[in-house]
C-alpha cells in the first residue's frame, strides 16, 4: 500500500498521516449541511494537517448533499454553469425557465419543483438568484448528474438559448404569455413576487412545441430563431 505524506507545519517536515472521519457542519447559502468530514492527522504530533485531495473530496461531498437538499434546480444550474462558465445571472435565469418549460413540452413532466416568479426582468427562480448574487457558487462546482432525456433538453438550451444576451432573452420572455398573464395590470417597473403558475408554463410551451412542429429538443432553435427575427424586424 502506498504511503501517504503531506507537510506538517508543527513537525516542519513531510510526514505520514492518517485519514479519519468526524461529524461536521457547514453553512452554505443559509443551509446547514451535516456531513462526515475527512481530515488528515500527522502520525507523529497528531495535529490536523492540510491535504488538498481531502479538501476537494469534502467540497464535492457537501456539494452533492446540498444539491440533494435543495433540489434538481441546483443540478441544472450547475450543469449550465459548468458548460458555460461566463453565463450571466440574467441568462442563467432565462435558461432555467426555458429548460423547465421545454422539458415539460417534450416529456410532460417538470424538470424541477421550484416556481418562477414574474420579476421585472422576466421569470426568476429566487433561490438561484440569491445564491448567484452572493457569489456562493461553491455548490455549483460539483459534477452534476442529468439523465439522457434531461441532458438532451438542457444541451439544446445551452446551444440555442444561451447564445443570446440576457437583455434579448428578457425581451423574449416579456412577450410570452406566462409572464404577461402573471403580471397583468402591474406597471412595467413594479416589483412583485407573484408566482408564474406551472399550468401556464405547461400550456404555453406545449403550444410552442406544436406550432413549430418540434420533434426533438434540437428543434428549439426554430422557435428561438423565429423570435429573434421578429424582434429584430427581419
Amino acid at each position: 500500500m502506498k504511503q501517504r505524506y503531506s507537510y506538517c507545519e508543527f513537525c516542519k517536515a513531510d510526514v505520514l498521516y492518517d485519514v479519519i472521519e468526524q461529524q461536521s457542519d457547514i453553512n452554505i447559502c443559509g443551509k446547514t449541511i451535516n456531513y462526515m468530514e475527512k481530515i488528515a492527522r500527522c502520525r507523529y504530533c497528531h495535529h490536523e494537517i492540510f491535504v488538498m485531495h481531502l479538501m476537494d473530496e469534502n467540497i464535492a461531498y457537501t456539494n452533492r448533499l446540498l444539491q440533494e437538499k435543495q433540489g434538481k434546480i441546483y443540478v441544472v444550474a450547475s450543469y449550465l454553469l459548468q458548460h458555460d462558465p461566463k453565463i450571466s445571472a440574467l441568462v442563467l435565469q432565462k435558461a432555467l425557465y426555458y429548460c423547465q418549460g421545454l422539458f415539460y413540452a417534450f416529456h410532460h413532466t417538470f424538470l424541477f419543483e421550484n416556481d418562477a416568479q414574474a420579476w421585472v426582468h422576466g421569470p426568476v427562480y429566487k433561490e438561484i438568484y440569491h445564491a448567484f448574487k452572493q457569489q456562493e457558487k461553491q455548490f455549483f462546482q460539483t459534477e452534476p448528474s442529468l439523465n439522457p432525456e434531461e441532458k438532451e433538453v438542457v444541451d439544446a438550451i445551452l446551444r440555442y438559448i444561451c447564445c443570446y444576451r440576457g437583455e434579448t432573452l428578457q425581451q423574449m420572455t416579456h412577450l410570452e404569455q406566462p409572464w404577461l398573464q402573471t403580471r397583468k395590470e402591474l406597471p412595467r417597473n413594479t416589483k412583485t413576487d407573484r408566482i408564474i403558475k406551472k399550468d401556464k408554463i405547461a400550456k404555453f410551451f406545449e403550444t410552442i412545441k406544436q406550432r413549430y412542429a418540434m420533434k426533438q429538443p434540437c428543434d428549439i432553435r426554430l422557435y428561438a430563431q423565429d423570435f429573434m427575427n421578429k424582434i429584430h424586424g427581419s
